[in-house]
């Protein structure tokens, strides 16, 4: 038997903790590593704002595989909801 029944029963608290609490803790993780790794932190790029404006491809080039997944995945939901 266990000695806690929160995996059985709902637990609205519970279940925003693991919602939002796992993703926070993750970005919190990498924001303070930017910052003593790069000094800036995390930081989007500017869409159309400014010189150059939009984001380019070596935009997505800069963050490798995850970058090229991602803008994969923005295009055909993109392309499919259009």
């Amino acid at each position: 038997e266990l000695g806690l029944d929160l995996p059985f029963s709902q637990n609205p608290i519970a279940a925003i903790a693991i919602v939002l609490g796992i993703p926070a803790i993750t970005a919190l993780n990498f924001y303070n590593k930017g910052l003593v790794e790069g000094g800036e932190g995390f930081k989007l790029p500017s869409f159309g704002s400014g010189e150059g404006g939009g984001l380019s491809m070596s935009d997505v080039k800069k963050y490798g595989v995850s970058g090229t997944v991602a803008y994969v995945l923005t295009e055909l939901a993109f392309w499919a909801v259009a």
